[in-house]
């Protein structure tokens, strides 16, 4: 490689790296975890039918790097059924989406690429009548709540760690547990699975 060459590439990589220091600057000064936090409660009591809270949600650029993300602490869904064993639907300790910062800044749109979740504690249950108590998501011919919608996904990487999950269906007389579970998925798929490199493992799972 040319000299000239190899020093316009070292300065043009050495200057990225400043616009993106000094975006991460910009964006924790303007996003504080305070105002984060607020703003992700406040959408959630929107689109999500159970008591959800979240205790604090942080912009993260180099966990993620080269996307852009939220990172969130102790997520807690509340959803008290007289079929459910318990009121808490799902505990999350630490929740992190990642997106797409081309797409975003480019075309305004959310894609996202990384999806990472470690301790989730889950509870799901199945009534004798067909309902469930993990149908929180407002359906499309509700008028008085705003329709959920999912982003874009092109996901890249997803990540479970450390998943303890109870499932009682009451319907068709099915009792499982899952414990300690792990699963970290690698590749890149949209509306069907496509190449990508999956590792499970799991301590405990019962049947009944």
């Amino acid at each position: 490689m040319k000299k000239w060459l190899k020093i316009t590439l070292i300065s043009l990589g050495s200057l990225l790296g400043l616009v993106l220091l000094a975006f991460a600057v910009v964006c924790w000064l303007v996003f504080t975890p305070s105002k984060l936090t607020g703003i992700v409660n406040s959408l959630a009591a929107k689109f999500v039918q159970c008591d959800t809270h979240f205790e604090k949600v942080d912009l993260t650029l180099f966990r993620t790097f080269p996307d852009a993300g939220l990172q969130v602490h102790d997520v807690v869904l509340v959803n008290p059924c007289d079929f459910a064993p318990s009121d808490t639907l799902a505990h999350i300790q630490d929740l992190t989406v990642a997106v797409n910062v081309r797409d975003f800044i480019k075309h305004g749109s959310i894609n996202v690429r990384q999806l990472l979740l470690d301790g989730v504690d889950a509870n799901l249950a199945v009534s004798p009548e067909g309902s469930s108590n993990f149908d929180i998501f407002p359906k499309s011919e509700d008028t008085t709540t705003t329709e959920f919608k999912l982003p874009d996904m092109d996901l890249r990487k997803i990540s479970v760690q450390n998943l303890n999950a109870t499932y009682l269906d009451q319907k068709s007389y099915l009792d499982a547990s899952l414990a300690d579970l792990s699963l970290n998925v690698k590749g890149s798929w949209q509306d069907t699975l496509g190449d990508a490199d999956l590792k499970l493992c799991f301590a405990t799972l019962n049947l009944a």
